[in-house]
């Protein structure tokens, strides 16, 4: 194995244990917010992705090569949100954790995602 490889698999097994060791599960007390959420009170630690909300149809013709399999998506499009929002879930991720900038655009696509998501019972951070 070479040395970028025995790196990558290392770190992968740091990743596995910060994520999946018993201490996780129960770093943050019951009810203290997200972390706190009734997955860790469960016992199981939340998994979140970071969303990106920033795409519009325009977006996917500058030096792409490969596009998403939702085609080029604009992030204001209500379909589109709902279905990342269900496919993330249906992984078993419990979330997505967001930049945000206060523009008008940015303003509109994070009011459509909470909204979607809260009517999906999904996080957003």
């Amino acid at each position: 194995m070479n040395g970028r490889l025995r790196r990558l698999a290392a770190a992968l097994v740091c990743i596995a244990g910060l994520i999946g060791g018993p201490a996780a599960a129960t770093s943050a007390p019951a009810g203290s917010g997200a972390a706190g959420s009734a997955s860790t009170r469960s016992g199981r630690v939340p998994v979140y992705a970071y969303f990106y909300q920033w795409f519009s149809r325009s977006s996917w013709q500058r030096a792409k090569m490969d596009y998403p399999l939702a085609g080029t998506y604009s992030s204001d499009d209500p379909h589109v949100l709902r279905a990342q929002v269900q496919q993330a879930r249906s992984v078993g991720i419990d979330g997505f954790i967001t930049s945000w900038k206060d523009t008008p655009v940015l303003d509109r696509r994070l009011q459509l995602l909470l909204s979607i998501a809260a009517s999906e019972q999904f996080h957003v951070g």
